[in-house]
């Protein structure tokens, strides 16, 4: 029985730890590395190191999990993806060099497996007072700290990011994704509701247009199921609309004019620079999808730079094959429609981890389908993370950390 509780113990914080990885080391390294210089520490290698960890507690103690047919069909499907990658090796190097590869795979071979992993053994950490106080002192340090240098910005409240593009929407992915899970941590609605307007404010800040849309859709989700208040959905258009209004703004008697690119998201809706770039790059990539994929094919394409893929779930079948993403979509599709029936079927209270299920699939979903493409790592969490949901209203539990419930199921 120690051995059990010391091992979900170790699951918690594992799972903690490799969440806080993408999730707030590396934008904050990224951000700080943007404004001092600082070091910046190799995501990938930790990630391998973090991964070789996990799976020498699933060999040692295996007699503690259990593993469905669900967790091993998307475990063969992992590998057959790295094994692509493997292979294309020697013509991928080709394209962009040896650097540009293992750069790519190490965020996809270590990305998909961990937070698959991750997925998995969540549920371990809703029971656990010591990581919700470590995550919610990391979400206030992370908002204060974005705030903060949105203000020390003197062309505006919002973060200054010139010449880096790609920052931005680490910066704002993560944060989302962060104050999901401090939403779903907290037990007072009125908590919840505050974290959620500060996350709003916080997430204008960062650039991202699809990161603040995505996180308002999921913010519309998470008031209909917590209260049924549906004048609060107003409430969240007006205050949204309020902070990227110049005029808005000058009501405050502040001057913080709000950041250019929201403004054109209010002005040119799907016209933007960047909505319109990711269609190109659509009808450019869609053409040259075929059954077995072409790995890193479109670093081939842009003379050796990276970034050309397509900018949604599309991008699996471009580098991995039509059956691999095809395979994909079926088991979120199975494991969202499943997951759902149990809910209502049951009609029972919604757990903190529900919420928190519910809420990280969604905005990792719409990402998928609208903005974010194969490079995003975070779609695998969504596979874990559904299959305990299920393995836990399949066997009744009211959302306590049963042991074996959190299991590779």
């Amino acid at each position: 029985m120690k051995s059990s509780i010391s091992t979900n113990k170790f699951l918690a914080w594992w799972g903690t730890s490799f969440f806080l990885l993408f999730f707030f080391i590396k934008p904050m390294t990224i951000h700080l590395w943007y404004l001092y210089g600082t070091p910046r520490p190799c995501i990938p290698f930790l990630a391998a190191i973090m991964i070789a960890s996990i799976l020498a507690v699933i060999i040692i103690n295996n007699n503690y999990f259990k593993y469905s047919f669900l967790s091993v069909i998307i475990s063969i499907l992992l590998i057959y993806i790295m094994t692509l990658q493997v292979i294309n090796l020697p013509i991928a190097i080709q394209y962009g060099g040896l650097i540009i590869y293992l750069k790519t795979i190490g965020m996809t071979i270590f990305g998909y497996s961990g937070f698959f992993l991750t997925g998995l053994f969540f549920l371990s950490i809703f029971d656990n007072k010591n990581i919700k106080k470590t995550i919610i002192l990391i979400w206030i340090f992370f908002t204060v700290f974005e705030l903060l240098q949105a203000l020390k910005n003197s062309q505006g409240f919002y973060i200054s990011l010139t010449n880096e593009a790609g920052f931005y929407l680490i910066l704002s992915d993560s944060y989302a994704y962060l104050t999901i899970l401090t939403i779903a941590l907290c037990d007072k609605p009125k908590i919840q509701y505050f974290i959620l307007l500060i996350g709003i404010i916080t997430l204008s800040t960062l650039l991202s247009r699809a990161s603040i849309i995505i996180f308002l859709i999921c913010s519309s989700i998470f008031i209909l199921i917590k209260s049924k208040r549906l004048f609060l959905i107003l409430l969240l258009i007006i205050v949204f609309t309020f902070i990227t209004s110049s005029n808005g703004i000058n009501m405050l008697k502040y001057k913080l004019p709000i950041s250019p690119r929201l403004i054109q998201l209010i002005e040119l809706g799907t016209e933007t620079p960047g909505w319109i770039a990711r269609k190109e790059l659509l009808s450019k990539n869609s053409q040259k999808i075929t059954l077995l994929g072409d790995f890193m094919g479109e670093v081939r394409d842009n003379w050796g730079f990276t970034g050309s893929y397509i900018h949604n779930i599309l991008s699996y079948a471009r580098q991995y094959g039509i059956v691999v993403f095809m395979a994909i979509c079926a088991i979120l599709i199975f494991q969202i429609s499943l997951y759902c029936f149990l809910i209502c079927r049951r009609s029972s209270h919604l757990t903190n981890f529900d919420y928190f299920c519910l809420l990280f699939v969604s905005y990792n979903i719409v990402s998928a389908v609208l903005a974010r493409g194969y490079t995003d790592p975070s779609l695998w969490m969504s596979l874990g993370l559904l299959s305990t949901a299920i393995k836990q209203k399949q066997l009744g539990y009211p959302g306590k950390n049963y042991l074996n419930t959190n299991s590779l199921s």
